[in-house]
């Protein structure tokens, strides 16, 4: 039997001509396969909540001028007749995402100064909460039955890359997490905020199994494509693809996050947890940001104590030109978590460590530059983020350009 192969091939000058483009556009016949569109998946889903089966279809993302498809060996030598080899990169999986749960507490969470992040970046009292700014996470999915989310998300806001439908339930509870930091409020406690852009338009996209899991590459192709039809400013992954030792930065990856930049949307990515840091530097064991975040268009984010000190397991800076952003509150995070019962009683709250927690305070950071500055490109609105005088210090390895502030 022919095994297949799931490939990415992109269109783009810099690794092929617009001779060769044609070509590809022209092999329906040469594979036996038909072209779809990303859009009519998307319409599709939109209109009945699911697509149909377009595994043995060509996928062209119109977002980002690339193609999935599904080859065997045959056709890949046949295809290579066609395309130059940096054109084409075959999928690749990610290991399970960091949840490191250290503490659940009740279910009414009135203790609100316990969520440190948000009084530490003095966000508490300021009055841009996201209005009118698309934002897009792509994780786990969220808790569509917590108390905080129910009715909050329309389906045509949803979208599952794994099955190509609109469930966007969480069953791991990272997803649920990472929204409520970001655009979480209490309705059991008058409304109370405890996320950075409540009022913003939320996008939810489930491009995480069940145990945490990002299946492939593709899939979260899919999930970034999709947010850029939907008009998304900024899209949080607080995920990414670990880097072997010495590894560049993958070139085609790095592709879809300059199309998502040109395209006037912020990608914000974890760099990751996979480091131990000890008192003394000598026995620091630092491994190098993930990817995408290692992509210079990305906006990296790190995670920091309540003491201002890089959390434990944060990677670093350690290859060149792969660098952190920023930093953010990323340690004991209290934030929405689906429901648990423990001893007979309800949590649906939990707290967290991880620049996976650090990296929607930035997220939302960047959607209230958003609302501030409708006329300012993203460029202008990272270049004021890093030219502020409240960042924490000059750029090095492992805190980058500081933490982010509002002015």
């Amino acid at each position: 039997m022919n095994s297949l192969t799931d490939y990415l091939i992109f269109f783009d000058k810099s690794f092929m001509d617009k001779k060769s483009i044609k070509k590809f556009l022209d092999i329906e016949d040469v594979f036996n396969k038909k072209i779809i569109k990303s859009t009519d998946i998307y319409s599709e889903i939109q209109t009945n909540g699911k697509s149909k089966n377009y595994s043995k279809y060509i996928i062209y993302f119109e977002q980002l001028e690339i193609a999935s498809v599904k080859l065997n060996k045959k056709q890949i030598k046949k295809i290579k007749e066609y395309l130059s080899r940096k054109s084409i990169s075959t999928n690749f999986k990610i290991r399970k995402v960091n949840k490191k749960q250290t503490k659940k507490i009740k279910y009414n969470l009135t203790k609100f100064n316990e969520n440190w992040g948000l009084k530490y970046l003095k966000l508490e009292n300021e009055i841009h909460k996201g209005e009118g700014i698309n934002v897009a996470i792509i994780d786990s999915g969220i808790d569509l039955e917590h108390p905080d989310f129910k009715n909050e998300i329309p389906k045509k806001n949803r979208f599952n890359s794994i099955d190509k439908t609109n469930d966007i339930q969480d069953y791991y509870g990272h997803g649920t997490h990472v929204a409520g930091i970001l655009f979480g409020k209490s309705k059991l406690n008058n409304d109370k905020q405890y996320g950075v852009v409540p009022h913003c338009n939320k996008f939810i996209v489930k491009s995480l199994s069940r145990r945490g899991y990002i299946l492939n590459q593709i899939d979260v192709t899919y999930g970034i494509d999709w947010a850029l039809w939907k008009g998304c400013k900024i899209i949080n992954l607080s995920a990414g693809f670990q880097v072997s030792k010495k590894e560049g930065i993958d070139v085609r990856l790095n592709k879809i996050i300059e199309k998502t930049w040109e395209r006037g949307c912020f990608v914000v990515a974890a760099v990751g947890n996979d480091s131990s840091r000890d008192y003394d530097p000598e026995y620091n064991n630092l491994k190098p940001i993930h990817k995408p975040a290692n992509c210079p268009k990305a906006i990296a984010v790190s995670a920091i104590d309540k003491n201002s000190k890089i959390y434990k397991e944060a990677n670093s800076s350690i290859y060149e030109n792969q660098n952190i952003d920023f930093v953010a509150p990323g340690e004991a995070i209290i934030s929405s978590f689906p429901k648990t019962i423990q001893n007979g009683e309800v949590f649906q709250y939990a707290k967290l460590d991880g620049t996976s927690m650090a990296t929607p305070f930035v997220s939302g950071i960047l959607a209230i530059y958003c609302q501030k500055y409708p006329d300012k490109s993203i460029q202008q609105i990272y270049n004021m983020l890093v030219n502020s005088k409240n960042t924490a210090r000059p750029f090095n390895s492992d805190y980058g350009f500081g933490i982010p502030k509002i002015y």
